[in-house]
């Protein structure tokens, strides 16, 4: 207190309220740019997905839409391997704090790498799929989606994405946090370089490119209302073409030469 006053014959009189205002939530992560790619052949299903996260305080992403059946061929953060973990519902939790730096331990942005391998029903000769991406606890701000059928089948997709010729974004790219040198002294064990893979045996696939690709973008996916369904069928053949007159009278004089 720098001064203070002290009337002996007060003649004012000065009300006091405090009021508590509620503290309003902020959004703590967002994917900026993620990116899902699937490869369909007959009984299997080959799956990836990348994006890149905003993060600042969220420890875990969830994510949702994996089948529990499905073999999780790797999971990478900052292009560090991970575990993920399952949770209620068949939930993935997926650490984001892998290969971080920084003074605080948190970073502004990171990557995520998915895939997994699906088993679904033989195609046969038509029917039905659904190749919605897994949904995330977070908004997305861009979606991208390359889907690869059998060239065989006429496709029909269906949908809350908007087919496109080409992507209007760059698919994002993973990020790289880790950068350094080590030199082994002489002495140096090797097979514990061995035995840590084998602890954490986590490999990164590239989705092979084959059949006919189609391609697909939404705009912030929010309340994960982002679904993608497919109903194919091999086409019938086609029927012979009619020939014109000159095309029957040309046939017409062919085989009477052979016939001669």
């Amino acid at each position: 207190i720098i001064l203070a006053y002290k009337y002996l014959t007060p003649h004012h009189q000065l009300e006091l309220t405090a009021v508590h205002h509620a503290t309003l939530e902020v959004m703590e992560a967002a994917v900026n740019n993620a990116h899902y790619k699937a490869l369909v052949v007959d009984t299997h299903a080959l799956y990836s997905l990348i994006m890149t996260v905003q993060n600042t305080r969220q420890q875990y992403l969830t994510v949702t839409g994996v089948p529990s059946d499905a073999v999780i061929v790797g999971v990478h953060v900052n292009s560090v391997p991970t575990a993920p973990v399952r949770g209620k519902g068949g939930r993935l939790l997926v650490p984001l704090l892998v290969g971080a730096q920084g003074n605080d331990g948190w970073v502004k942005e990171a990557s995520v790498e998915m895939s997994w391998l699906a088993h679904h029903a033989g195609l046969g000769d038509h029917g039905s799929m659904t190749l919605t991406p897994p949904q995330l606890a977070i908004p997305v701000l861009f979606l991208s989606a390359e889907i690869q059928f059998p060239k065989q089948y006429a496709a029909n997709f269906t949908g809350s994405f908007t087919p496109v010729a080409k992507f209007s974004r760059e698919i994002p790219q993973p990020v790289v946090f880790q950068d350094s040198r080590d030199v082994a002294p002489s002495d140096f064990d090797f097979t514990t370089v061995v035995e840590d893979r084998q602890q954490n045996p986590n490999v990164k696939v590239a989705v092979p490119r084959s059949g006919q690709r189609y391609l697909f973008e939404r705009l912030l996916v929010v309340d994960n209302l982002a679904d993608l369904h497919v109903a194919y069928a091999i086409p019938p053949p086609k029927a012979p073409r009619e020939l014109r007159w000159w095309e029957s009278v040309i046939k017409r004089a062919k085989n009477g030469f052979s016939s001669m």
